[in-house]
């Protein structure tokens, strides 16, 4: 029973440990290309454009939901882009294209912006009148498209969590089925995945678990947590060499398993480092009360917990 959930343990680990990999490579991928204010931009450009730009509500829905921001803005006119642009501007003083520091602004504070801009177009009637209707849209729409883009936002992360997780599985050759068989049958590569686990969860959350806007330090530190991760004993059993590569060019049973393998931990690496996190710190200590348990049932004093203080070569993460 012990030597199944130390399987499960330790194959834990590795999961968590792409995880964290495939987050950093997200948070680096966030801030390089300002996903997050690309993002609003393309809501607040859905909230100002002019309906008629788009053949119909139907399908502006569908674009709003379905299609890449660059879409969206393509298909936006010039006002709804000028009125886009200036806020921007007026947003450069919290940071640079910060444009999703918007979510925190109320819908009075976003007139009196729109208004103070609009003031600038007094020569241009047309123009300003189109300020006005902006107005108008902020007052009916605003929370709604605030809301859609959390939505929109949190649902593109997934997507790009689930390509990254893909490329890092790939590329690592991180096959769930042989890597549960290794630790099932391997006892001392088992036993550094579970050590590895025990420093990952003795680590804080908010260390290991990053959320925030990164800066030039942080990026550093998650490039740190990569490399250290992959220098660590328990990820040496993933990997490509000569034989598992023939096995994939063959094409046969074996790439199809191997295919599945790939498939699988996708999906278990796409959950995410949060819930990888919970799920191995219960699983631990699940395995700490089931030996308590054995051992005062044989009388003896309850075994130390081992799990965090196991030594290992992965240097402290966080």
């Amino acid at each position: 029973m012990l030597e199944i959930l130390d399987a499960v343990i330790a194959t834990a680990a590795v999961v968590l440990g792409l995880s964290l990999i495939v987050q950093a490579i997200q948070q680096i991928f966030k801030q390089v290309f300002d996903l997050k204010s690309s993002y609003m931009r393309a809501e607040l450009l859905a909230l100002f454009q002019d309906d008629k730009t788009l053949a119909d509500s139907s399908k502006r829905a569908f674009l709003n939901n379905f299609l890449p921001y660059r879409f969206i803005a393509r298909k936006a006119d010039t006002t709804a882009r000028l009125i886009v642009d200036q806020l921007e501007q007026r947003m450069s003083t919290f940071g640079v294209k910060d444009l999703h520091l918007l979510e925190d602004v109320d819908a009075g504070t976003l007139k009196a912006i729109i208004g103070s801009i609009s003031n600038s177009f007094e020569q241009l009637p047309d123009v300003k009148a189109k300020f006005g209707d902006a107005v108008r849209q902020i007052d009916l729409w605003l929370d709604i498209c605030k809301k859609a883009f959390q939505e929109h936002y949190e649902r593109r992360m997934k997507l790009w969590a689930f390509f990254l997780s893909a490329g890092v599985v790939i590329a690592l050759n991180a096959n769930a089925f042989d890597i549960y068989k290794e630790f099932s049958t391997n006892k001392p590569v088992r036993e550094t995945a579970i050590a590895m686990g025990g420093r990952f969860v003795s680590t804080p959350r908010d260390s290991l678990i990053t959320t925030a806007t990164l800066d030039s330090t942080t990026i550093k530190k998650q490039l740190d947590i990569i490399q250290s991760i992959l220098d660590e004993k328990s990820f040496q059993l993933m990997g490509w060499t000569n034989e598992n590569w023939k096995k994939f060019k063959e094409f046969n049973t074996g790439t199809l398993l191997m295919l599945i393998g790939w498939l699988g931990m996708t999906l278990l690496v796409s959950l995410g480092a949060p819930f990888w996190y919970d799920f191995l710190k219960t699983v631990m200590g699940l395995k700490d009360k089931l030996k308590n348990g054995a051992a005062q049932k044989q009388g003896a004093p309850p075994p130390a917990n081992q799990v965090a203080g196991v030594s290992s070569d992965i240097p402290p993460v966080g």
